[in-house]
């Protein structure tokens, strides 16, 4: 017998393990029940939710958010009473201690449990709105079982002294799939079902459709956005799921804002689509890595016999002035080489430079620093935004609506976090509810189409490059191209 076959629900084992749940600190409490019902909600129908119900809805799928949360991120704006007292067979997630939200039955009357959904406010003062009470369906036994076993698996071996060694336990439920044990079958698929009914990609509530998505996974981890939903007045709430899909928006927004990475890389992932990872990096180690990179390509062109760059020629001048004099200032470092890869771009063009693959491969180099300068460094990255900022508010909606479709154009070659980071900074652009907000997604989604169009052209001067990668090129230059001459008129700030 498996672990988690043992907790198949009888009258005996079920009760006895339930009611551990009776001294079970608050914060496990509302973890162990709160998962019972997401797994369970499926059993509502989403055709009821009028605009009184579609209000409790909000509610309950704050109250939800809150108590599924690891302990040290809930708030008290939800608590998980029980009844009775002393040997308590019904524990309830309800608003503060007064507003039951949803209660679950434990004494297994026919076998099974039961989940009872109620609003005890509702519109006019009207009061114990009895929305829904579950049949006893079949699928519930599964759930039964999954109940009982997170609760033995986080309360075996504790008692009233050692609660917070539960508590540690449930922690570590919250980052688990929601269906430890078992074959959820037809409640998991009524619960995806329910999300796509109330909660659709393409409306206002999407975050609750990804949010379940998550969760059922066990990979939600944004503790900090789902405290800030949380805190959403009550008046917001109160106004329905939609009213409240704004302020996440606008909370999503900022949040977006203040999380934009500054050290990170792109790579392209196994089937050939790109994506980006946080990496470590100390400001003075990056200096030490573009001295290195950036003498190394410049030696080497300096030695090339047939591009005609040498130490005499003014911009060899200024990139050796910038390594031996300017380490020390990394918004001047930045400054040099941008000046000197555009003094040898310029005698290429003129003709007074041959265009051989050392010289390339200096241009090249001296562009990704420069760029890594300003997307990792964070004094030219701040030096960066105070130069944009000003530029942005003065944007009108046609170039911020043009800005939002080419990050959805670029987005068709990327995969994982990338994707998903490209499709919120489109969202924030065509959203426009923060200068400051936009400004970074902007900001943000160039430095990475940047980066990306660097790549192409490497693997295009190695021959390598495919008619998809041309086109992954095109788009991520079209971006760049638009964020330069927003920014800077012409030239990166």
């Amino acid at each position: 017998m498996s672990e988690f076959e043992q907790y198949q629900p009888n009258q005996a084992n079920y009760r006895q393990t339930t009611n551990r749940l009776g001294w079970a600190s608050t914060p496990t409490r509302k973890i162990l029940v709160a998962r019972h019902v997401l797994r369970l909600i499926g059993v509502l129908n989403p055709e009821m939710f009028d605009e009184e119900h579609g209000t409790y809805l909000a509610q309950l799928l704050r109250s939800l958010l809150d108590c599924s949360l690891p302990p040290s991120s809930q708030s008290l704006f939800h608590s998980a009473p029980y009844i009775p007292s002393d040997r308590p067979d019904t524990y309830c997630l309800a608003r503060a201690r007064r507003e039951r939200l949803v209660s679950i039955d434990t004494r297994l009357i026919n076998g099974e449990s039961k989940i009872t959904f109620t609003s005890d406010v509702g519109r006019n003062g009207q009061s114990a709105i009895a929305m829904f009470k579950s049949s006893y369906v079949p699928e519930m036994n599964q759930a039964d079982g999954v109940f009982a076993f997170e609760i033995d698996r986080v309360t075996s071996g504790t008692g009233l002294s050692t609660k917070i060694i539960a508590q540690g336990r449930a922690e570590i439920l919250t980052r688990q799939p929601l269906w430890l044990g078992g074959d959820p079958l037809k409640l998991e698929k009524a619960g995806r079902q329910f999300f796509n009914k109330v909660c659709d990609l393409s409306s206002p509530t999407r975050f609750w459709h990804r949010w379940y998505l998550q969760l059922l996974d066990g990979t939600f981890r944004d503790w900090e956005l789902a405290m800030e939903i949380v805190k959403i007045p009550n008046d917001v709430w109160n106004a329905g799921l939609v009213a409240a899909a704004e302020e996440i928006r606008r909370i999503e927004a900022r949040l977006l804002s203040e999380r934009m990475p500054q050290v990170e890389e792109i790579f392209k992932t196994d089937l050939g689509f790109y994506d980006v990872r946080s990496v470590i990096s100390e400001p003075s180690k990056l200096i030490d890595s573009i001295e290195s990179r950036v003498r190394f390509a410049l030696d080497l062109a300096v030695q090339s016999n047939s591009c005609d760059l040498n130490d005499m020629s003014t911009a060899a001048k200024v990139l050796r002035h910038a390594l031996d004099n300017c380490l020390d200032d990394p918004n001047a470092l930045e400054q040099f080489l941008r000046r000197g890869s555009g003094m040898i771009k310029a005698r290429i063009t003129d003709g007074t430079f041959s265009g051989d693959d050392e010289l390339g491969v200096l241009v090249d180099t001296l562009d990704e620093l420069a760029l890594q300068l300003r997307a990792d460094h964070p004094e030219v990255a701040q030096a960066v935004d105070a130069r944009t900022r000003q530029r942005f508010k003065e944007l009108d909606d046609k170039k911020r609506l043009l800005g939002a479709t080419l990050i959805d154009d670029l987005k068709e070659g990327t995969t994982g976090r990338l994707e998903t980071e490209l499709d919120l900074a489109s969202e924030t652009l065509r959203d426009g509810i923060s200068d400051d907000a936009s400004t970074d997604a902007l900001k943000q989604s160039g430095n990475r189409a940047a980066k990306i169009s660097l790549a192409e052209r490497a693997k295009q001067a190695e021959s390598s490059g495919t008619m998809a990668a041309l086109k992954m090129g095109l788009r991520s230059n079209k971006l760049v191209e638009f964020v330069m001459d927003l920014f800077s008129g012409g030239g990166l700030p």
